[in-house]
């Protein structure tokens, strides 16, 4: 009796405030059963509006949809836990690139398996994200990516699992030589790996295939689930607030990364015997992705409780304009048996396909500028790597955070149509020999480790330079004295100059020049994002716009992402003046020519900018619209008249 008085209560309480027995909104003042079961009145007066069924829906899991939840249940509750979503994203892979190096000392893993332990990921990335973005057009959007969240936890994991199974790391510091020495034995440096380390290859390679499972539906089926249940100006500042947030999520891992590198592996080891200046030093890679691993699965919690539709998906359906391009219409059922025809809809359609070419010129100067900027600034103005890379996300980051809000805001300002759009997109955008005779009987080894002579000139190693004598650290920098290769200071008694660990200074003016000019040219690269994805949704039938979204996703990958920073390195490797060979035949370059770097660095971004331009003008001169008046909606065959004046 006491439960039928308490269920009784719940009835009466969700009554008074609106709501039914089964969690869904009803209309007090609206009859109890409407004649019309259309989602859509052919009246455009209000009052007539029906609402999607699915609509009315609460927030919640199950039976489980209390009132207070219902805060999160709208647009900006279901922007934010995407959001967060793609900031965890961002996290783990900015801080897998800070940590690569560290797991390939740990594990003894050669460059080339470090880099395809990074590439796996955007190759798995390309085949799951064709597939989900076709079959999830239809599918429940918040769901699929709440499942795909805690994929993506399981991926970072596994990423720690080798480091609970490997056992404690146990650093056995070696003599290091610094300086020269006639009487030192050589060894052989490529003697003595633990090759029973690398058995972990594989499971890093399992866990990058589940990150890019988790990944799959962030940037397609979490924008279009946006782009469907908003306005349409709301839709591209609320693209631009997510960009952003992807952005902003690889630049904060970077920096958590530098944190945790400063910890030692083993973290509750005790007494270490060596210090974070020791080359034997391995960082704590791990704990960062046991960080993501949690967060994946908190940001699953809140997108799995979202429905189909948000409140206010009827109203901005009411308002939306069909602008497919004009003979482009596909209706899409996400049929395994339709699958080849949704992609021949895509590339025959010529606007979208010259965006998608815009999108991988884009993506080519994003991707290779994100990998070797950092070398480029190190290289042009002689700095440390720590302060190349402080400064290189100086420049960028900033852009890449205010540039897709911009363009959300303009977009949106100006209400811009696809042609609009798309134009908006167009005008936004020889070898060393190491052995002298003053360091011949010296016995350096090929480690590449530079010291400032006191005559300013940089030499590859205290020993290349024939120091002989290492004075007392001061302020962190070693000191070498009797250094054979170096003259000695005008006015000096002594018979050699003198050397100072790490490069030489650059008095050169033009650093805050070139950042400054950096950070403008990245601006308007980052202004193109929010417009080329709002461009594709809208030129495409309304039923493919997450499926174009991952095809392009795929191209981009595959055209733009990958080969970029490999097509620009082999030019760079052109231009190199000395190179450091690893045990497993790769190198590494250690110094180039700055002229030669300057003019392979504009030429290639010139190039890129030209195409792009090219593309989205000839997009634009390519859009044809659509007759006024024609609506489509959801891949439903039901057309439906609507004003066409009804941008927000």
């Amino acid at each position: 009796m006491a439960s039928s008085d308490s269920e009784s209560e719940v009835s009466t309480a969700y009554a008074k405030e609106g709501y039914s027995e089964k969690g869904e909104m009803q209309d007090n003042d609206a009859p109890a059963e409407p004649k019309s079961t259309s989602k859509y009145q052919t009246d455009d007066a209000a009052d007539d509006e029906v609402l999607d069924e699915e609509e009315l829906k609460l927030y919640g899991y199950g039976s489980c949809r209390p009132k207070h939840m219902q805060l999160f249940h709208n647009s900006k509750g279901f922007l934010f836990a995407i959001s967060l979503y793609c900031f965890t994203h961002g996290m783990a892979i900015g801080l897998f690139y800070i940590m690569i190096s560290t797991i390939e000392q740990r594990f003894n893993l050669t460059s080339r398996q470090g880099a395809s332990i990074s590439r796996s990921y955007d190759l798995f990335g390309m085949l799951f994200v064709m597939f989900v973005s076709y079959f999830g057009e239809h599918g429940h959007k918040p769901r699929l990516i709440g499942i795909s969240a805690i994929i993506f936890s399981l991926g970072s994991l596994t990423f720690t699992f080798p480091h609970y199974l490997a056992g404690p790391y146990n650093p056995e510091e070696g003599p290091i030589f610094d300086t020269c020495d006639v009487n030192r034995t050589v060894t052989d440096q490529c003697v003595g790996d633990d090759d029973n380390l690398q058995k972990y290859y594989a499971v890093f390679i399992v866990a990058q295939m589940l990150h890019a499972l988790g990944a799959s539906t962030i940037f397609n089926l979490g924008l279009t689930h946006i782009d469907e249940n908003v306005t349409r100006g709301t839709a591209a500042v609320y693209t631009g607030i997510f960009w952003s947030v992807a952005v902003l999520g690889p630049s904060v891992g970077l920096v958590a990364g530098g944190v945790y590198l400063d910890t030692f592996v083993d973290v509750f080891a005790d007494n270490i015997p060596i210090t974070p200046e020791s080359p034997f030093w391995v960082g704590c890679w791990w704990l960062g992705f046991v960080g993501t691993s949690f967060f994946a699965a908190y940001n699953a919690f809140p997108l799995l409780g979202y429905n189909r539709r948000l409140p206010g998906y009827t109203k901005a359906q009411k308002k939306r304009r069909n602008e497919t391009r004009l003979g482009c219409q596909f209706q899409s059922q996400s049929k395994i048996s339709q699958f080849p025809k949704a992609v021949l809809a895509l590339l025959k359609n010529p606007t979208y396909v010259l965006i998608t070419v815009g999108v991988i010129a884009e993506a080519f100067i994003i991707a290779f500028v994100s990998v070797f900027g950092p070398k480029i600034l190190e290289s042009l103005f002689n700095l440390k790597t720590i302060n190349a890379a402080l400064l290189a996300g100086l420049s960028i980051t900033p852009a890449g955070i205010i540039g897709p809000l911009l363009g959300g805001y303009l977009l949106k300002r100006y209400k811009m149509t696809v042609s609009q759009t798309l134009k908006f997109c167009a005008y936004s955008e020889d070898q060393f020999n190491l052995t002298a005779s003053c360091n011949s009987l010296c016995k350096c080894e090929d480690e590449y480790d530079p010291v400032c002579g006191s005559d300013g000139i940089m030499y590859y190693s205290a020993c290349h330079a024939g120091c002989t004598v290492e004075k007392n650290e001061t302020k962190g920098a070693k000191e070498y004295s009797e250094c054979a290769c170096i003259p000695p200071v005008d006015g000096s008694l002594e018979d050699y100059g003198t050397a100072k660990a790490n490069r030489c200074g650059t008095d050169c003016a033009y650093l805050i020049p070139f950042l400054v000019v950096a950070f403008f040219s990245f601006l308007f690269t980052y202004l193109v994002p929010v417009p080329y994805i709002t461009a594709t949704m809208r030129c495409v039938d309304y039923s493919q716009r997450n499926f174009a979204l991952g095809v392009q996703t795929f191209f981009n990958k595959g055209l733009g992402v990958v080969p970029g920073p490999i097509a620009f390195g082999a030019l760079l490797n052109r231009a190199c003046l000395l190179w450091e060979y690893e045990c497993d035949g790769s190198q590494n370059c250690w110094l180039y020519d700055n002229s030669q770097m300057t003019i392979y660095l504009v030429l290639m971004i010139s190039a890129c900018r030209l195409v792009s331009i090219l593309a989205f003008t000839g997009a634009a001169l390519t859009y044809k619209p659509p007759k006024d008046g024609a609506y489509q909606e959801d891949g439903n065959k039901a057309l439906y008249d609507v004003e066409m004046t009804g941008l927000s």
